[in-house]
């Protein structure tokens, strides 16, 4: 379980998802363990950037690069707007 922080950004896809949106969100465990769905993740797990710098598995390049990113306080979040007239969905305006 995870709680939303805030919206880390959009991002427009390249092909095959050419017109798809990915809204990007910097997330904080909860409780639980990460777990693969074995259909779009095979793996799951924690990582420090450290982690990362030596990852040898074949990995999403831009998901690789946005999490190093965040992982070097590279990222800047828009937080939720608790005066968002649009309730209880959080809004990040």
């Amino acid at each position: 379980m995870v709680a939303v922080e805030g919206l880390l950004g959009v991002q427009e896809l390249p092909r095959p998802w050419e017109g798809w949106i990915a809204l990007v969100y910097l997330c904080q465990h909860l409780d639980g363990e990460p777990t693969a769905d074995g259909h779009e993740t095979d793996s799951a797990g924690y990582f420090s950037l450290a982690d990362l710098r030596s990852f040898n598995e074949t990995a999403e390049r831009w998901s690789m690069w946005l999490a190093k990113r965040a992982l070097a306080g590279g990222v800047t979040v828009t937080r939720s707007d608790q005066a968002n007239p649009y309730q209880p969905h959080e809004g990040f305006l």
